[in-house]
């Protein structure tokens, strides 16, 4: 239920492996070109019914008010009401969209890509959109192990910052 515009024309799910996914496929608009494919990417419309829309997104962090955006939008009425940008990375993160104020109505999901890769970055990853009630929160990078009791962090430990195991107590 995807339709894609510019160099997006009949674009699929990438079956690349990248950190963060969560699917089997990856919305990846470093096809047909890389850098240099530029358009739009536009989903079915579907019914504004949580708060939130959480999305996994990667690649660049080129807001739409700039002059080559890679973007991931909300779109109510064919307007803008909300976007997110990926982050400068292969690496998907959680990006979370307030849609309250747009309950019961109509929405598509658009990814927009306008870089043609000077800006560097100039392509997006895409994965696992869901409406939530819930602000979704970005992956964990802690590093280390926290020891708990009754709720409470007593003791951690953290690596020693080389690829060999220790033990830690």
């Amino acid at each position: 239920g995807w339709t894609g515009t510019g160099d997006f024309v009949g674009i699929t799910p990438s079956k690349e492996n990248q950190s963060g996914q969560v699917g089997s496929g990856v919305l990846d608009t470093c096809q047909a070109g890389c850098d240099a494919a530029e358009g739009t990417v536009t989903s079915a419309s579907f019914t504004i019914d949580h708060h939130y829309l959480d999305v996994l997104v990667g690649g660049g962090n080129h807001p739409l008010d700039g002059a080559m955006p890679t973007a991931v939008a909300v779109l109510v009425n064919g307007n803008i009401v909300a976007s997110v940008t990926g982050n400068n990375s292969g690496s998907l993160n959680w990006q979370a969209m307030d849609l309250s104020a747009y309950q019961g109505q109509q929405a598509q999901l658009q990814i927009i890509d306008k870089s043609d890769g000077s800006n560097g970055w100039g392509h997006l990853f895409v994965d696992n959109p869901v409406l939530s009630d819930t602000r979704a929160a970005g992956w964990a990078n802690q590093t280390g192990a926290n020891l708990i009791v009754n709720g409470q962090v007593v003791r951690s430990a953290t690596g020693n910052s080389s690829p060999g195991l220790d033990w830690a107590n």
